[in-house]
């Protein structure tokens, strides 16, 4: 007989039916043996569907039996064992009285009287026919079926009594298997057994006589058409790190998916959470980290509350809100059968107009694979501000003029009576004519001819903040006086007054109109230019696409400004359906708003799209980009909840708000990529770049 290291030595040179009854292939186990590969054509082909591991099959030069060795050592030690008999491939590796049947050293018989009619029981302790010689099955030399299970990984909790598995066999003759049990808290009654078609394999699971709060458990099946492993880890006890998603899908607007992440800690049913900043797109670290408390309970589940402050001063130049705004988000969490949490949540958000704003969605959270680092002290938590919508906006701070210029000198100006530049009537026509249509007609023009847009959109940048366009015609807009109109309004009429909802919403649309037509084409002469000239030329005009809005929006968000729009008759506000200029129809002081906030999310996409491609940078430089650009998402997501409950309270109008549906789930890519890092050549970590080929048939 061949020593079996002697056999090991001719795995790699041996005939594929020798490889398969001798299992060079397959992956070490946590015993340090090696167990079979799924299928024996993984030898050469691709690996198995995820959706149920395959068993292999019966193939030619294949018997689908265990592979196994630990060949480190040219001694023959014992085989370890596992749970049963001693781990084997083949019957060589049993000791005296022994065989080996399904990855397992037994014996069925003791003498002939064990065996049944004229058997007689070999050495082995085989029951073989009398007079014939006691060997191994011989390799199958054709494909006979295959064998699955489902499912191939489970995450066992202590609520977890029972494992179930369901077992296919994918063949024409019953299929004798064998379960092979790793850890602790699994245990079986009939490790063997045989089914024709399906079988449900019911293993018991029990945390009793666990160490810790987490054991590592395999489910390995033994079949005569190849091996199977099931990953069944248990975790007692909820504290742990836990990956997940918002979806935030309710409401007027739905806003898209995201991503999060919390450490939990449990205690007795008491529940400290705390968001890890660096992985959750909507909490920046630079903010303070949000933390929450809540209980759980078999019955209810999980529920808990987490809460965040944001400074009015956050972000800078970018916080076009400007005032301190307070985050609530009570979730309420079931356990799923695969054991993560799913449910719903409720987030309401105080500062942005005078009641809390109030959003809905989903949420689903897993194990994050990562131990929880050291426990956490929550301390107080943060208050939630409240706001009086009674401060009016200030031009000197949005636009550099003073109230004097912005109201009374604009107005005369463009020829109202010093007595009436507070009336509807000259806030409704005389500004509007004077500060905007300028600009309509000279669209207008550009369109019908084919000078580059571009001019136009230098001469609106150039006017469009200056003072210099007062008792002028300008050739584009003026904003500010456009903007003070609608502080005057707000200041001395009522949402509901006549002509005040029609004039409100149109000078709100026009007061953003200038600056959305030259923030978006910068945006367009960016890209292009970046073809040319490189990435550089694009940062410089998406910088000057955000200055433009900037003063706009800090300016509209204003919360007496959002609650008179947001108190005015739906009827009044979706402007005139004939209307040939866009801010006069279709509800423009939304619609605006909206279109507004949309550019300024893909300007922030984009921008961590170009960091993310760039060159390794520090350590310190990539988290300062990171949370600048979580600040910069989470801006944006208050701006937008700003828009969602001025539709709400008008009933959400079909078809409006569109431009913000969605903008959460692209803020997240770009910042997952931007998260990544980049490799030197621009390449994310992670991510397997493509290598083009001439050679290769593509």
């Amino acid at each position: 007989m061949l020593h079996r290291t002697t056999l090991l030595a001719l795995c790699p040179v041996a005939l594929v039916a020798l490889v398969s009854q001798l299992g060079c292939q397959g992956d070490r186990d946590s015993s340090g043996l090696r167990t079979p590969s799924t299928d024996p054509g993984d030898l050469f082909d691709s690996p198995p569907d995820d959706s149920a591991a395959t068993g292999g099959a019966g193939g030619e030069g294949s018997s689908g039996a265990a592979g196994a060795t630990n060949g480190d050592s040219d001694e023959n030690p014992e085989l370890p064992s596992i749970a049963g008999g001693h781990y084997c491939v083949i019957s060589a590796d049993c000791g005296p009285g022994e065989f080996c049947d399904l990855g397992e050293c037994i014996n069925v018989c003791e003498s002939d009287a064990d065996c049944e009619g004229d058997q007689a029981c070999s050495e082995r302790g085989r029951c073989i026919e009398a007079g014939s010689e006691d060997r191994d099955p011989a390799p199958i030399t054709e494909k006979v079926g295959t064998v699955t299970v489902n499912p191939t990984s489970v995450q066992l909790t202590e609520d977890d009594s029972k494992l179930v598995l369901t077992l296919h066999n994918h063949s024409d003759a019953p299929l004798a298997y064998r379960v092979e049990l790793i850890g602790p808290h699994l245990s079986i009654a009939e490790p063997r057994g045989e089914i024709d078609e399906d079988g449900i394999l019911s293993i018991d699971v029990d945390p009793e006589g666990l160490e810790g709060l987490e054991a590592f458990g395999t489910v390995h099946i033994y079949t005569e058409l190849g091996n199977l492993v099931v990953d069944a880890p248990i975790r007692v006890g909820m504290t742990d790190t836990y990956q997940g998603v918002l979806r935030y899908g309710s409401g007027a607007v739905p806003f898209g998916n995201a991503s999060m992440f919390l450490e939990l800690q449990e205690h007795n049913g008491d529940v400290e959470v705390r968001v890890d900043p660096e992985r959750s797109l909507l909490f920046p670290e630079s903010l303070g980290t949000a933390g929450g408390r809540g209980i759980y309970t078999v019955s209810d589940g999980l529920e808990f509350t987490l809460t965040q402050r944001i400074d009015a001063d956050a972000g800078g130049d970018a916080n076009h809100l400007g005032r301190p705004i307070g985050r609530s988000l009570t979730f309420a969490l079931d356990r799923t059968a695969e054991g993560n949490w799913q449910g719903d949540f409720e987030e309401r958000i105080y500062g942005l107009l005078e009641s809390p704003v109030t959003l809905h969605g989903t949420a689903f959270f897993s194990r994050a694979g990562t131990k929880p680092t050291t426990s956490f002290e929550l301390g107080e938590l943060d208050d939630m501000p409240s706001l009086s919508a009674a401060y009016l906006p200030d031009p000197n701070a949005a636009f550099g003029w003073s109230w004097k210029t912005c109201e009374l000198d604009a107005r005369q100006a463009a020829g109202c009576a010093a007595a009436d530049i507070n009336l509807p009537s000259c806030i409704a026509s005389t500004l509007e004519q004077a500060y905007y249509e300028p600009m309509f007609d000279a669209l207008q023009a550009y369109l019908a001819n084919a000078a580059p847009l571009s001019n136009l959109r230098d001469t609106c940048e150039e006017e469009m903040f200056s003072t210099s366009a007062l008792g002028t015609r300008s050739s584009c807009a003026v904003i500010p006086p456009l903007a003070c109109g609608l502080r005057s309004l707000v200041n001395g009429t009522s949402p509901s007054e006549a002509l005040v909802p029609e004039t409100f919403s149109r000078l709100y649309a026009r007061t953003l109109a200038p600056a959305l037509l030259v923030a978006q084409d910068h945006m367009v002469e960016g890209f292009r230019e970046s073809l040319v000239q490189g990435r550089s030329v694009q940062v410089e005009h998406y910088e000057k696409a955000r200055a433009a809005l900037n003063g706009p929006l800090r300016w509209l968000l204003n919360p007496a400004l959002l609650e008179f729009l947001r108190r005015m008759p739906v009827d009044r506000v979706d402007g005139d359906a004939s209307a040939e200029d866009p801010t006069a129809r279709n509800y423009p002081a939304v619609r605006a708003l909206s279109q507004a906030l949309w550019v300024m999310s893909l300007l922030d996409a984009e921008r961590n799209q170009l960091e993310s491609s760039k060159e390794l940078v520090s350590k310190e430089e990539h988290e300062r980009k990171l949370d600048a650009a979580q600040v910069s998402a989470l801006l944006s997501f208050l701006n937008s909840a700003a828009v969602a409950a001025v539709l709400d309270s008008w009933g959400s109008p079909a078809g409006v708000g569109g431009e913000i549906s969605g903008f959460l789930s692209e803020l997240d890519r770009g910042f997952l990529s931007l998260s990544q890092g980049a490799l030197s050549f621009g390449v994310p970590e992670g991510e397997i770049g493509f290598v083009f080929d001439p050679q290769r048939p593509q």
